[in-house]
């Protein structure tokens, strides 16, 4: 191999690891933690410490629900909080309390388990799968840690698809390798039910076809892009994809697609497709549904 080539090769995984390591420092750095902005969304448990007069005491944990409400075990009706910081449903719920349920109330709210914003990310990457967001939004460099880093060539490309306008897809496509060790500020922002695909330079990335296809990824002999076709099931996705590897795990098959902008998971049991010719297993799909198989457990 030749000398310069290698060195210049090292020399950018070295930048990656002082970025990485950076990035980590400050991340488990004290003051860091940004929850105080985080706007709470259905399905976020959220923790409410309540006191009042003649020793009262109420603590419980509920889940926010479809409508966007919790309701205390003390309420009749259920009190608004999506879309509000703790700190203004701290503040809310206390004078709402104060004015039907109890005198001089004491509030405290925090947020128990963060589920609301979840975000996918694919591909070439230590540790792919789902991320729930503890802020609002996170930057590229900070991802990358939470995902422990690009795997095999550090030349990728990472394509963001985000659901903004009612359904409709746009696909951003970025040099993760030159982002990564820019010097500048992270301009690129990781939002909640944001899919984050990254893939080799050298592989085949249908840019003007990203609306259209389907993307398999875990245990399959090729894993990527699959253009999309009418009728096509997971079946005929997963063989494109060059089928499973001998690693596979088919009975737990599962299908990520975006429903009403939040990534919902399908499961499909291939195992019974194979070998019993349980066909309502091999589901049919839409464009940028994302398919993936687990290794087996041995």
């Amino acid at each position: 191999m030749n000398s310069t080539f290698y060195s210049i090769r090292v020399e950018r995984v070295l930048i990656y690891l002082f970025v990485f390591l950076g990035i980590a420092a400050f991340l488990s750095s004290p003051g860091t933690a940004q929850t105080s902005e985080y706007t709470v969304g259905v399905d976020d448990v959220l923790k409410f410490t309540v006191s009042g007069r003649s020793d009262y005491r109420l603590t419980e944990e509920i889940p926010v629900s479809a409508s966007g409400g919790v309701t205390l075990s003390i309420m009749k009706e259920p009190f608004i909080v999506e879309g509000m910081t703790v700190d203004e449903i701290d503040s809310k719920l206390t004078g709402f309390l104060a004015a039907h349920y109890l005198y001089d109330p004491q509030v405290t709210v925090e947020v128990a388990k963060y589920v609301s914003k979840k975000i996918l990310v694919i591909g070439e990457v230590k540790s792919p799968g789902e991320i729930a967001l503890q802020k609002n939004s996170i930057s590229l460099k900070e991802l990358m840690i939470q995902t422990g880093g690009p795997i095999g060539d550090i030349n990728k490309t990472l394509v963001i698809l985000r659901d903004e306008n009612q359904g409709s897809v746009e696909p951003m496509v970025v040099n993760l390798d030159e982002m990564l060790m820019s010097t500048s500020q992270d301009q690129v922002t990781i939002k909640g039910n944001d899919v984050v695909y990254i893939i080799g330079k050298d592989k085949n990335l249908p840019v003007s076809d990203l609306n259209n296809v389907i993307y398999v990824f875990g245990e399959v002999t090729k894993p990527g892009l699959v253009p999309f076709s009418q009728n096509m099931t997971v079946l005929r996705a997963i063989i494109s994809a060059g089928n499973f590897t001998k690693e596979a795990a088919p009975s737990r098959t599962n299908i990520k697609r975006r429903i009403n902008n939040k990534i919902t998971t399908l499961s499909a049991d291939m195992e019974k497709v194979m070998s019993g010719g349980d066909k309502t297993q091999d589901l049919t799909l839409q464009p940028g549904d994302m398919i993936y198989v687990p290794r087996a457990i041995f």
